[in-house]
């Protein structure tokens, strides 16, 4: 599986958050517009993210702790993202969906989102490829004073998770 490490939290200005972003010279990419559905499974997550055209299955393993936590995942894409969701939902039932627009912005391999959820509200959240540890914490760290975010900021679960009522902190 992929690894990476993850910060997740709430913000009160997306325009700050993306000057903050470009400050940094981070590349903006683009904004995807997309529809998160959350099966349940014995362990970690699994979950079909559908786009406008396609999307993918994505299955992750993560801590619910604040700050930054390690993820380990595995991406497939796919074509037929919905008929693949109907058929998850028919088999496993469906744990949450999660609507989202995500802002994405690149720095050094780096991935800044500035999302806004449905029924949530704003969000920046980092992910940063983790096959040199050091490296991704240090990436982390200069990401989290720039964007000048603690621990205690952070959310510990999913945009799944909070929309449950749960894993706030």
């Amino acid at each position: 599986m992929e690894r990476q490490l993850e910060v997740k939290a709430p913000v009160f200005d997306r325009s700050l958050a993306e000057e903050r972003a470009a400050a940094l010279g981070a590349e903006f990419r683009e904004t995807v517009w997309h529809v998160d559905t959350y099966f349940p499974v014995p362990r970690g997550r699994l979950k079909v993210r559908e786009f406008v055209r396609g999307g993918e299955l994505i299955y992750y393993e993560r801590e619910d702790t604040p700050g930054a936590r390690e993820s380990r995942y595995q991406v497939l894409s796919v074509a037929e993202a919905g008929a693949l969701r109907r058929m998850l939902a028919a088999a496993l039932g469906v744990a949450a969906t999660v609507t989202k627009e995500r802002r994405l912005w690149v720095l050094d391999g780096a991935r800044i989102h500035v999302d806004t959820v449905q029924g949530l509200g704003s969000f920046v959240e980092f992910e940063v490829p983790a096959a040199d540890e050091a490296a991704a914490r240090a990436t982390v760290e200069r990401l989290m004073a720039a964007f000048d975010l603690t621990p205690a900021d952070c959310i510990a679960g999913s945009y799944a998770d909070l929309l449950a009522g749960g894993a706030a902190s």
